[in-house]
């Protein structure tokens, strides 16, 4: 007779239905079946997973990962995956490519568990101002209930805790549950990062199909942040690139010239912002916003997104998109591609501060620049029809 225990791990999940289940989510997306053509490691995924078969609270809570939501435990896989390769293409060892494997897989491990009271873990992360940012900006505590499960259930990689802990920072210090920035990430974070911010776009999309429509934000990243770990992203989705992106048109060309001088408009408002705000960055919705419009500022500099000369000679009837301005005109209009979600992220920033009235500046100067910020968000996102992943 089969004991209690015999009979609960037989709805468990194993090496052998873990490795099907990856199986099954590249081979039902053509693109990610493509990718694994170039980057094949089902040896290495199937290693990792014989590696949990005697862990069996870390089987349970896959299992009840993939029992709760579909969706959370394909993203798990997506990140698993992923940020797997992306640490192949940087040379990291196998203990970092092992790390982020289990990483992505268990990290919203604590989104499906029942309430749990995170009091105890506030002091091992950021004090009160963990307390403080979940009261007021409706953040949730599964990083802090997942990091303290991997450090219960797998602590023989100590960096496996940390990585889920923090798989929800930002670069500009205002992600959760911690208050940390970029130079506090290692790339093995950074990696992580991106690719839960490739998750959040692809859903926005429509699924793992659109894997191409994220390149703009790729590169846009490797300019503004993370640059290695962007880089490396980039480089492991290289075999997805067509090889020769066809000129722009006459008109398109046009097209950037007129979201060109809208961004220059734009550009004005946020310094002016910026300037309003100095005198409070210390508050930590204050620096994120004034960090995304030195970023951005940063962005127009270096690259010529606002080069008005370029695009006049780009724009002319001789010239058109076929000329010798090809190439930057192809990454220019990527780029522009990319920027709703920059400019979107410091609406949205703009808009938390101007119903928090707590501090002394010019409403007005906010107030247009919000308007203005929302009318070139509109004009640069393209319209969708798909909702479904």
């Amino acid at each position: 007779m089969q004991s209690g225990a015999d009979s609960e791990d037989r709805g468990l999940l194993n090496s052998t239905s873990l490795l099907a289940e990856y199986q099954h989510f590249i081979e039902s997306h053509a693109l990610l079946e493509q990718l694994n053509t170039f980057h094949t490691s089902w040896s290495l995924i199937a290693r990792f997973c014989r590696e949990l078969d005697e862990n069996r609270p870390v089987l349970r809570a896959l299992t009840d990962l993939h029992v709760a939501s579909q969706i959370d435990f394909e993203r798990a896989m997506f990140c698993s995956w992923m940020s797997m390769q992306v640490a192949k293409c940087c040379s990291l060892n196998l203990k970092h490519q092992r790390s982020l494997f289990l990483a992505g897989l268990l990290q919203d491990y604590g989104k499906h568990t029942p309430d749990v009271d995170v009091s105890g873990f506030i002091s091992r992360v950021n004090g009160p101002y963990v307390s403080h940012a979940f009261k007021s900006r409706g953040l949730d505590h599964h990083p802090l209930v997942s990091s303290t499960f991997v450090e219960t259930h797998l602590n023989e990689d100590k960096r496996l805790a940390d990585l889920v802990l923090h798989h929800h920072a930002r670069e500009d210090g205002t992600g959760f549950p911690q208050h940390i920035g970029e130079n506090q990430l290692p790339i093995d974070h950074q990696i992580l990062i991106i690719a839960n911010e490739m998750s959040d776009r692809l859903d926005k999309l429509g699924g793992h199909n659109h894997l191409l429509s994220c390149l703009p934000a790729l590169r846009l990243g490797k300019v503004l942040y993370f640059n290695k770990a962007h880089a490396a992203w980039l480089e492991m989705l290289k075999p997805l690139v067509p090889d020769d992106p066809a000129p722009l048109s006459y008109s398109e060309c046009q097209q950037l010239q007129f979201k060109r001088d809208h961004l220059e408009k734009v550009l004005s408002s946020l310094l002016a912002v910026s300037g309003e705000l100095l005198r409070y960055d210390f508050d930590l919705h204050v620096h994120g916003l004034r960090s995304n419009i030195q970023k951005i500022a940063r962005l127009f500099a270096e690259t010529g997104l606002l080069n008005k000369a370029l695009f006049e000679k780009a724009c002319s009837e001789e010239a058109g998109g076929s000329c010798q301005f090809h190439d930057t005109l192809v990454e220019v209009q990527a780029l522009f591609k990319a920027l709703p979600e920059t400019l979107g992220r410091c609406a949205d920033q703009l808009d938390y501060l101007l119903n928090h009235p707590e501090f002394d500046v010019n409403q007005v100067v906010l107030s247009e620049a919000l308007a203005r910020l929302k009318r070139c968000v509109a004009m640069l996102t393209p319209v969708r029809s798909s909702i479904f992943r």
